[in-house]
């Protein structure tokens, strides 16, 4: 099993000299010194922690992770920065979609446990999204199987358009039935008053007819 990758976006080496002592054998670490370079590793692996300094060059980290959506749902983000303002916070938890902030100067305890929680975090989110994945695989099988060559919805959509159809051949057998009878009786009526043909002896048009 591959191991998760955390990438940091940071000018200076001190992050990730932390995490790889802290994290050998658990995590593998890369590094982008520009959000030029951190777009193009965001695209070439399946980041599960994106750290980002806010004094980047060029772009604010705040702004970066605000831009940038995320390619998976179960990446999780970490914000080097000073101490902030409260309102500051909440457009991070809001826009920016930060899941932890650890503040300069770096303590080392402190980031490797929020690298750790984040990491956690996104395992768990990556589980229950592939068992999601799995459970819809399974009941488009199982439609499949129950239903050779159609879907739920073509089945559906497939009796919707029959039932105009079923009820017209319906109403037309009924009727069918209804004048061949009243034909026959008529015919028999008329054999019996005129011709005095009985094809029915002893019965009379008034006992069919109840």
């Amino acid at each position: 099993m591959s191991l998760p990758v955390v990438l940091i976006v940071d000018h200076e080496s001190e992050a990730r000299s932390i995490l790889e002592a802290g994290f050998i054998a658990k995590a593998r670490v890369l590094q982008a010194d520009s959000i030029a370079e951190a777009e193009e590793l965001l695209h070439a692996h399946t980041v599960s922690v994106l750290i980002c300094r806010d004094d980047l060059p060029g772009e604010t980290g705040i702004m970066f992770l605000a831009r940038y959506n995320g390619i998976h749902p179960w990446e999780r983000r970490i914000l080097l920065c000073p101490e902030l303002d409260s309102e500051l916070a909440v457009f991070l938890i809001n826009e920016a979609q930060v899941f932890r902030c650890v503040t300069f100067p770096l303590e080392p305890a402190i980031l490797i446990q929020s690298v750790e929680v984040a990491l956690q975090e996104s395992q768990r989110i990556q589980v229950l999204f592939n068992l999601g994945n799995e459970n819809e695989q399974l009941r488009q099988k199982l439609t499949t199987a129950t239903n050779p060559g159609f879907s739920a919805t073509q089945v559906s959509q497939s009796w919707v358009r029959a039932f105009p159809r079923m009820v017209v051949i319906i109403l037309l057998t009924f009727a069918g039935v209804l004048v061949l009878g009243t034909v026959t009786l008529l015919l028999l009526y008329v054999l019996k008053s005129l011709l005095g043909i009985d094809l029915i002896p002893g019965g009379h048009l008034k006992d069919v007819l109840g």
